[in-house]
């Protein structure tokens, strides 16, 4: 500590603020998987499963000061008005996943993911959700009446895909109600009692927001990978958007908004690629 030993007044303490804190963050990221990968005759099987355990731990303190007294050293305790906050919130997400792709002869691929995971933002009912993935593919190329000599075309792919991912990206305890400890008072007996009441409005069946995503397209190689083209039809399609929704002013609650599955949004198009690769006279 500073001190400042002194009969007379060098600074005016009339508006004098001293802020002390500290903050303290931490992420903890557990991943388990197994993997097998092998061959039976022409059939190519890469098989994963695995866990996921994410926390995040976040806290927050602080101390007010206003006016230091003489001795002057500066500690929030050595003010004549002091005051303190703290504010602390966790995260958790868990997962579980699972994948399987297999191939024969390098002509037929197929591949099959599966994932749960469970967040911590999104009310109990809801916490859990499942999102499949499934693709597929098929090598004309290497087929024995693909009429095409392979140093003119080596590689033609067909390829579809269907698959589900989830969204929980919103603040802690948003599906959670806040009891408010002011003069809330009401008559028993003639007696006057004191207590709590809710003062937020909250959605408390805030779950996943959902992708839906489908997709055909094709790839094209020509001379040896010289000259490539790709095309791709896609639909994506959002459901149960988690948006904030403003609350009405009428409705008596201290929160301004609330976050709700509110909206649904779908995009599609077409997307072209088409790529030279100069491998023998590369610059």
């Amino acid at each position: 500590p500073a001190f400042i030993q002194s009969t007379t007044n060098y600074l005016s303490k009339t508006d004098e603020n001293l802020l002390e804190g500290y903050r303290s963050y931490s992420d903890a990221l557990i991943e388990n998987t197994l993997n097998y990968d092998g061959k039976i005759g022409r059939h190519h099987i890469n098989a994963l499963v695995g866990q996921t355990f994410e926390r995040e731990l976040f806290h927050t303190l602080t101390g007010k000061g206003v006016n230091m007294t003489e001795p002057y050293y500066l500690q929030v305790n050595n003010a004549t008005t002091t005051s303190s906050a703290s504010a602390e919130s966790e995260h958790v997400l868990a997962s579980y996943i699972g994948r399987i792709n297999y191939d024969f002869d390098g002509k037929y691929l197929i591949s099959l993911t599966g994932r749960r995971d469970g967040s911590s933002r999104l009310s109990s009912a809801d916490r859990w959700g499942w999102f499949p993935s499934v693709s597929g593919g098929w090598r004309l190329d290497r087929e024995s009446f693909f009429p095409v000599s392979e140093s003119i075309i080596n590689l033609f792919k067909v390829r579809g895909s269907y698959g589900e991912l989830g969204n929980e990206n919103i603040g802690d305890y948003q599906y959670m109600d806040v009891m408010s400890r002011a003069n809330y008072t009401y008559s028993f007996g003639n007696t006057k009692v004191t207590g709590s009441a809710i003062s937020n409005y909250v959605n408390t069946a805030i779950k996943w927001e959902k992708k839906k995503s489908l997709d055909f397209g094709a790839d094209l190689a020509f001379f040896n990978n010289q000259l490539e083209f790709t095309c791709d039809w896609y639909k994506n399609t959002s459901t149960d958007l988690l948006y904030s929704v403003a609350v009405p002013a009428n409705a008596g609650a201290t929160n301004g908004t609330v976050t709700m599955n509110a909206a649904t949004m779908v995009n599609s198009g077409l997307e072209f690629l088409v790529a030279y690769h100069n491998h023998k006279n590369a610059v």
